[in-house]
């Protein structure tokens, strides 16, 4: 695992990775973005509000593990992702 982020900072946007990379960074990150409490093991988490910014000006963790020469981590090789995400809305597009 290079990049394993629990995201319960509370507050700032350096976001600690428990794995050999970097840590992350918040960036654009909004006023409710760190809330205290709502998981569902009654910690906070990190709010990714859809109606601040879009595009680049959305908030985002950036790793800091793409692109950099020499870096062995995601480069022409396969990989694998997992996120657990809670949905506020349930909205579809049509």
């Amino acid at each position: 695992m290079v990049v394993h982020y629990d995201f319960n900072e509370g507050s700032g946007t350096t976001i600690g990775n428990k794995g050999p990379g970097g840590d992350g960074e918040l960036v654009n990150a909004h006023a409710g973005a760190w809330l205290s409490s709502g998981s569902a093991d009654g910690s906070g988490y990190l709010n990714f509000d859809n109606t601040i910014g879009s595009g680049s000006d959305a908030m985002h963790i950036t790793t800091g593990l793409a692109g950099a020469a020499g870096n062995p981590f995601f480069g022409d090789t396969d990989y694998t992702s997992k996120a657990w995400v809670r949905f506020t809305t349930n909205e579809t597009e049509s």
